[in-house]
C-alpha cells in the first residue's frame, strides 16, 4: 500500500515556510499527520506539495530517514494528482 498526502494548493507562509512544515502545537503539520500513519503497513509515502519540495524532503530525511519517500511538485492546485508523474 502507498500513502499519498497532498499539500498542493496550500500556500507557504510569509516567511516562506512550506505549509507542511508550519509548526502547530509542538510539531509540524506533517509531523502530526505522520504520527498517525507510521503504524500502518505501507510501502511508500508520496507527498505532493506546491512549494518547498526540497525543504519537505530534507525535513523527512532528517526526522524519518527510514521512510521510503517520494516528493512531487504540483503546479496545478485544481489537479494535484497530475504531479505524480514528476515525483522524485
Amino acid at each position: 500500500m502507498n500513502i499519498i498526502i497532498s499539500f498542493a494548493g496550500l500556500e507557504s507562509s510569509p516567511n516562506r515556510t512550506p505549509y507542511a512544515l508550519r509548526h502547530v502545537a509542538g510539531s509540524t503539520i506533517l509531523g502530526h499527520i505522520l504520527v498517525h500513519l507510521l503504524d500502518l503497513p505501507f510501502e511508500e509515502l508520496i507527498l505532493i506539495v506546491s512549494s518547498g519540495e526540497e525543504e519537505v524532503a530534507t525535513w523527512l530525511q532528517q526526522n524519518l530517514p527510514e521512510l521510503n519517500l517520494r516528493t512531487c511538485l504540483s503546479h496545478d492546485a485544481r489537479d494535484p494528482l497530475s504531479a505524480l508523474g514528476s515525483c522524485k
